[in-house]
């Protein structure tokens, strides 16, 4: 009797010591297999599902600990698996810009007034613009991209570093000035639905398909 009863004080008092140590004798590991496995939630082809995610500041929160170093969440994760990562490479077209020497030495009439008008709308610069980026870098970028209305910041991660910049520093990068803030913004334009869009088509038919090919030169 007795020593059922010394058994019992030394469990009690080994449970107390576990419960103030976590990790000892496998408690830690044990702990973790108890939690439920986290289910990827996949993005792809998900306009609306992902339009909300988007509006939800992840870095209001800290980074997510358990993750690979360069997600902030299980949201910038998950979208990486299941959109960026879906086929063997990463769906990032290779950088293209605009050689207006090559334009200019053609020194056709017709491509002539597209430069002009180009160089009149302050797109010249932006346009040929190059750098060789780098495709991983950029997938991070995209599955990290926040934008925050309330200060007009821009935020995403590299290699698990949070940065953010404003909008006005980011056009000012980009070499856009005070001159460009007058002109007419382009982005607020509603999109053309297909059946006004068959005059830009060398055939009107493929106006109806959504795509950029076949498209007339002006």
């Amino acid at each position: 009797m007795l020593r059922k009863v010394k058994r019992k004080r030394k469990r009690k008092k080994l449970r107390r010591f576990l419960s103030l140590n976590p990790g000892e004798e496998g408690v830690e590991e044990d702990r973790e297999r108890s939690l439920p496995p986290h289910t990827t939630h996949d993005y792809f082809k998900q306009s609306l599902t992902l339009k909300n995610q988007r509006t939800i500041d992840a870095y209001h929160y800290r980074k997510s600990e358990g993750l690979e170093y360069q997600f902030w969440c299980d949201f910038h994760r998950d979208f990486y698996t299941t959109v960026i990562l879906r086929k063997l490479e990463a769906p990032i077209v290779i950088m293209k810009y605009i050689d207006w020497k090559y334009f200019e030495d053609m020194n056709n009439p017709s491509v002539n007034d597209v430069v002009a008008k180009c160089r009149e709308f302050g797109l010249r610069e932006i346009m040929a613009f190059k750098y060789n980026w780098n495709n991983e870098i950029i997938s991070q970028f995209y599955c990290s991209y926040f934008y925050k209305a309330s200060d007009n910041t821009i935020h995403w991660t590299t290699k698990g570093q949070h940065y953010f910049i404003d909008y006005m520093t980011f056009s000012r990068l980009l070499g856009l000035g005070s001159p460009d803030e007058s002109r007419d913004p382009i982005h607020v334009e509603k999109k053309l639905k297909p059946d006004r869009c068959p005059f830009m088509f060398y055939s009107p038919i493929v106006a109806w398909e959504g795509k950029s090919w076949n498209l007339l030169p002006y």
